[in-house]
């Protein structure tokens, strides 16, 4: 039981990043000369290493820094990737940012599978060993190279 439970875990925890992940990675590559596999390792290269030191305060940090720096390119005029971003990490239904101190459903998620895991450190490691590569491979699966002309 236990090791279906972890891969249904990991699964779960990999789908959430895809969500959070493949609308930046798309937006990324369709804009870019940059590959696909290029730019989804941006995002989860050492995603379990990070993980396993900082929790997901560097994840945030990529995610956010890439959005903020596609609104201010844009003058305001593309903030669809902040707002899409905003209510998946923090589980909002509305586009409003949320209230100060609101806990985000990345760091609940992440927490809750740390205390389920962490205790053994080569079970942790596993873990997120598994969801990064899990979810490399959707981002690889699931977002297209943009095509040359």
């Amino acid at each position: 039981m236990m090791r279906q439970e972890f891969f249904r875990d990991v699964q779960e925890f990999s789908d959430y990043l895809d969500s959070i992940l493949r609308p930046l990675v798309k937006l990324e590559a369709n804009e870019g000369s940059a590959s696909v596999s290029g730019i989804a390792r941006k995002y989860t290269g050492d995603l379990a290493t990070n993980f396993s030191e900082n929790g997901v305060q560097k994840f945030m940090y990529q995610v956010s820094s890439f959005v903020e720096s596609r609104e201010r390119k844009s003058k305001g005029k593309e903030s669809w990737p902040k707002i899409n971003s905003r209510k998946i990490i923090y589980g909002l239904e509305s586009s409003n940012p949320p209230e100060p101190g609101t806990k985000t459903v990345l760091e609940q998620k992440f927490l809750s599978y740390q205390s389920k895991y962490s205790e053994d450190k080569q079970t942790w490691k596993r873990f997120l060993r598994e969801v990064e590569m899990r979810l490399l491979s959707l981002l690889l699966l699931n977002v297209r190279n943009k095509s040359q002309a």
